[in-house]
Order: C-alpha cells, then sequence, then structure tokens
C-alpha cells in the first residue's frame, strides 16, 4: 500500500468520525477559544493513550483530534 493509499484511507475514517460528531453534536459554531478547550481536551486523551501504551487507543483519539481540527476549519470558512 502507498503513502498516498493510507492518507486516503486516513481521510476516509476522519469523515466518518466528522459524520458521528455531527451525529452526535449537530453542526456546531463556537469561538475560538471554546474550539481550542475541545481540541486540547482531545490532545490529552492521546497523551493518556500513549502513556498507557494503548495503540489502538492513541490511533482512535487522534482520528478524535482530526476530527475536531476539521470541525474547527468548517466553522471558521
Amino acid at each position: 500500500m502507498t503513502s498516498l493509499e493510507k492518507t486516503d484511507g486516513v481521510l476516509r475514517q476522519v469523515k466518518k468520525r466528522r459524520e458521528k460528531q455531527n451525529e452526535k453534536w449537530g453542526q456546531s459554531s463556537h469561538p475560538l477559544p471554546f474550539w481550542l478547550t475541545i481540541l486540547v481536551e482531545e490532545v490529552g486523551e492521546v497523551s493518556e493513550a500513549i502513556l498507557a501504551g494503548n495503540t489502538e487507543e492513541v490511533k482512535d483519539e487522534l482520528l478524535d483530534v482530526s476530527a475536531v481540527a476539521v470541525a474547527i476549519i468548517e466553522d471558521i470558512q
């Protein structure tokens, strides 16, 4: 599998995570400082998973970080 094929797969996973976020929370619009709080909380969960040595959870939490970053970009466009 090429690097770009891996990227396509990851981006599909991020899109699915965004869809789940929208199902749970609806389309979100927040001030940037609030978005930062959400993003940092997700990064903290990545850190916890890394410290626990749980690679699968690290991947899952990084998808959350990525999806929140996408949500922020969507909101500010």
